[in-house]
């Protein structure tokens, strides 16, 4: 799904990103099966926030890449679906879709909204069971960064696409807004933590022209790619508390920092630090916008 952990991923600060400082080198070595689970466990709590909140880069990258005056026909897949952003969202202008995740909680709760998207357990590094050129458009919002093989998947992304594809990666994890918040609460209760010795891919694909290389490595034509950088903001809501405990529930990453690193207090003080930036900013009890640049990186066939 949404390797590296993207939002999971605590920004960049003091010159590393706190995922860099805190994650162990397991997410590497871990196998599909492994972190199916570790998505499984939060996917309520991703679904209950980041499936809707999404949707206004889900419309972005449809945006970018859809030029027919029509519905009718077209074909879409949405790889590392999550909780359907994007998938929800073309359904209901009409296009076909079919969607997989690797996570099989992550498909039961898209299936449960809906009947108008074809839903499947499946590795996005292996997706066998479609032949090349199935797809018209085929998407991938924020799920590559938490690959082990990324090549593999856009691989892969680009094999079953007929005409264009796009995948939607953070720009930099001190571009958004949510996870440079509670980065700045995890080191105010624990400024010196250790750095670990191993680093995500996330932060290559970061990089433009890394990602623009990781492409071209996976046969795409230079010619044939566009990058878009484009900020979008998120609603989270009125209940900062309620948002906070969703987002550190949800990924993998933030709750092995947060359990690995922090007491019960300590936590309970992240918490509170990152409702007190939320509070100073915008007041208690107001609908809450958060702000995330983003990466679209689109290729042509």
């Amino acid at each position: 799904m949404v390797t590296r952990y993207f939002l999971s991923l605590l920004c960049g600060c003091k010159q590393y990103s706190v995922l860099q400082r805190f994650l162990s080198s397991s997410h590497a070595s871990s196998t599909v099966d492994q972190l199916s689970h570790e998505w499984d466990v939060g996917a309520s709590e991703y679904d209950q926030v980041f499936t809707q909140a999404f949707q206004v880069y889900a419309q972005q990258a449809l945006d970018l890449t859809v030029t027919d005056s029509t519905t009718k026909n077209i074909r879409l897949l949405d790889v590392g679906c999550g909780g359907g952003a994007l998938s929800l969202l073309a359904a209901t202008k009409g296009y076909d879709v079919t969607a997989v995740d690797y996570s099989p909680r992550m498909i039961e709760l898209l299936k449960s909204k809906t009947n108008r998207v074809h839903a499947h357990v499946m590795n996005g590094e292996n997706m066998r069971e479609f032949q090349d050129n199935t797809f018209d458009y085929v998407y991938s919002l924020f799920s590559l960064m938490f690959y082990p093989n990324p090549l593999r998947g856009v691989e892969e992304i680009y094999r079953v696409c007929k005409r264009k594809c796009c995948i939607v990666t953070w720009s930099s994890m001190s571009n958004i807004e949510w996870v440079k918040r509670n980065n700045r609460a995890l080191l105010k209760v624990k400024p010196n933590l250790p750095r670990s010795k191993h680093t995500r891919q996330v932060e290559s694909l970061s990089n433009v022209n890394e990602f623009r290389n990781l492409l071209i490595e996976a046969n795409v034509k230079a010619e044939n790619i566009q990058i878009h950088k484009v900020a979008k903001s998120i609603d989270i809501g009125n209940d900062p508390y309620a948002f906070w405990k969703n987002m550190t529930r949800s990924f993998p990453a933030i709750r092995e920092t947060l359990h690995q690193h922090y007491t019960k207090d300590e936590q309970n003080q992240v918490e509170q630090e990152f409702v007190k930036q939320l509070e100073n900013d915008f007041g208690t009890n107001k609908n809450i916008k958060l702000t995330g640049e983003a990466l679209f990186v689109i290729a042509e066939k």
